[in-house]
């Protein structure tokens, strides 16, 4: 236990926090760069193969053009697929700092915050997960334009004069997944139970409503206010979000982490008793 000072004010370190900070602009960078590359290789594989399949005196020449162009068009075609996710890329970095800052104010070290999490054996990844006394909880971070109603996996955008449009995406049912994916893995690992929750945290936009939505919507200033909210009530054995928390650490964004002293049930004093020491 952290020791109390100053007369009965806690003196505490803040929340620690696993994965790169710049994890996502360099993945942003990559996927820009190799996005271009393999645009500019398909418009060229594609203009000289459309030339060459033009060259009716050689059928070998003609055979050779139409397969450039089919190379040219698949390469093109992963192109734009490479800089569209570059740009979420980049969309989400900016999302993720606020988040990372009202976590850094308002939370203990009794919470762990692990960055970018790709649940291993599934290929699903998290935004964020964090590890706390109330279990897992698992981030969808969004950053909207305009105002939103939500209703179960519903959402619909809500115009000036308050008509509503259904949207074509669902935050709440985006973040089902990796939940999904995470409680599949703990039972696929043999790992002691640990309640795995989700949220919708909205760096931008605005809600307006929410009938029973799927998982949580939280504003960005709301977030560590709904996080002690979800503590009330009986906790997580400090085993479990040891475990949990050696299981997820090497896939978080940006390579392995650190695992951190103290906290989330001592990991290393968990590790002594395993090994009967």
């Amino acid at each position: 236990m952290v020791p109390y000072t100053l007369g009965r004010q806690r003196e505490y370190q803040r929340v620690r926090i696993a994965g790169s900070a710049t994890y996502l602009v360099d993945r942003a960078r990559r996927r820009r760069r190799r996005g271009a590359l393999l645009a500019v290789c398909g418009v060229i594989c594609t203009v000289g193969g459309f030339l060459a399949s033009q060259q009716t005196a050689s059928p070998s020449i003609m055979a050779a053009g139409n397969v450039a162009v089919f190379v040219g068009l698949g390469s093109l075609l992963l192109g734009v697929q490479q800089l569209t996710s570059a740009g979420r890329d980049r969309e989400a970095s900016l999302g993720e700092d606020p988040v990372v800052t009202q976590l850094r104010a308002r939370l203990s070290d009794d919470y762990y915050y692990l960055r970018r999490v790709t649940i291993p054996g599934h290929g699903v990844e998290a935004d964020g997960i964090l590890l706390g006394p109330s279990g897992a909880l698992v981030l969808a971070i969004r950053a909207l334009q305009g105002r939103y109603a939500v209703r179960g996996n519903d959402w619909f955008v809500v115009d000036g004069e308050g008509a509503e449009r259904l949207w074509n995406r669902s935050p709440t049912w985006e973040v089902a997944r990796p939940m999904r994916a995470l409680q599949r893995a703990m039972q696929e690992q043999g790992l002691l139970p640990v309640p795995v929750q989700g949220a919708v945290v909205l760096v931008e936009g605005r809600l307006l409503e929410a009938e029973r939505p799927a998982a949580a919507v939280v504003p960005v200033d709301r977030i560590a206010s709904y996080i002690d909210y979800l503590r009330v009530g009986e906790g997580v054995t400090p085993d479990a979000l040891a475990g949990l928390a050696t299981y997820l650490e090497p896939h978080v964004g940006g390579g392995s982490a650190r695992r951190p002293s103290g906290g989330l049930g001592h990991p290393s004093e968990v590790e002594r008793r395993r090994n009967g020491e």
